[in-house]
C-alpha cells in the first residue's frame, strides 16, 4: 500500500490556486493508457481534454505535446507526462466525475454498470487514498500507483479494455497514434 505524504483532504484553498478535475480513483488508472478511443465521441473527446489539462500522453500528440519515444523517468518531457501541480488538483471523487459527464453509460447522474465501483474500490486499497482527497504534484510525487501489468491485475478484472491496457503496460508506445483505451 502506498501513502499520499503530499496529498490532502478537500479544501478552497487549492480551489483557488488551482482548477481542481474531479476523477474517480479508477480514471487515473484509465487516464495513463488513454490511446484515444472509448465508448463514444463526445466520451472520448472529454478524456483527451482531461488527459491533456493533466499532461497525460494522449492519442494526439498536439493534446500534450508528448513525443511518441518510451517514457524516460529521468525525462520528464519524454513519454508519459505526469499531471503538473501549477496546472491542477485532482479530486478524488466517489460516484460520477468530470469524465462521466459525457459517457453514454450515465443515466440520470447514475452509471449504468457495477464494475466502476468495483475498480474505484480496488484502487483506493491498492493506493491508500479515501475519497475527497486532493492530489498535487503528480502522481508519483503523490505516492498515487503509476500503471503496471501487476496493478492492472488487482485493479482491473473483467474490465473491457483490460487486454489492451495490458499491452500498452508492455510497450507504452502501442496505439500511440490512434488506438488505445477509454473507459468508465
Amino acid at each position: 500500500m502506498v501513502t499520499a505524504p503530499f496529498s490532502r483532504t478537500h479544501d478552497s484553498m487549492a480551489e483557488d490556486r488551482h482548477p481542481v478535475v474531479r476523477l474517480r480513483p479508477h480514471h487515473l488508472l484509465c487516464l495513463q493508457n488513454f490511446r484515444g478511443n472509448g465508448y463514444s465521441p463526445a466520451f472520448i473527446k472529454k478524456m483527451t481534454e482531461v488527459s491533456g489539462l493533466l499532461g497525460f500522453s494522449s492519442a494526439s500528440s498536439k493534446c500534450s505535446g508528448v513525443s511518441s519515444e518510451k517514457p524516460d523517468p529521468g525525462k520528464p518531457d519524454s513519454g508519459m507526462k505526469k499531471p503538473l501541480s501549477d496546472l491542477c488538483c485532482i479530486l478524488l471523487t466517489e460516484g460520477s466525475d468530470d469524465l462521466c459527464e459525457c459517457c453514454p453509460n450515465l443515466t440520470e447522474g447514475q452509471c449504468s454498470s457495477e464494475k466502476p465501483a468495483l475498480f474505484d474500490r480496488l484502487v483506493l486499497q491498492a493506493s491508500g487514498y479515501k475519497y475527497g482527497q486532493l492530489l498535487t504534484g503528480g502522481l508519483e510525487t503523490a505516492g498515487f500507483p503509476l500503471m503496471s501489468p501487476e496493478l492492472l491485475v488487482t485493479c482491473c478484472p473483467g474490465c473491457q479494455w483490460f487486454s489492451l491496457c495490458m499491452e500498452i503496460s508492455h510497450n507504452p508506445d502501442h496505439g500511440r497514434n490512434g488506438s488505445g483505451s477509454a473507459r468508465t
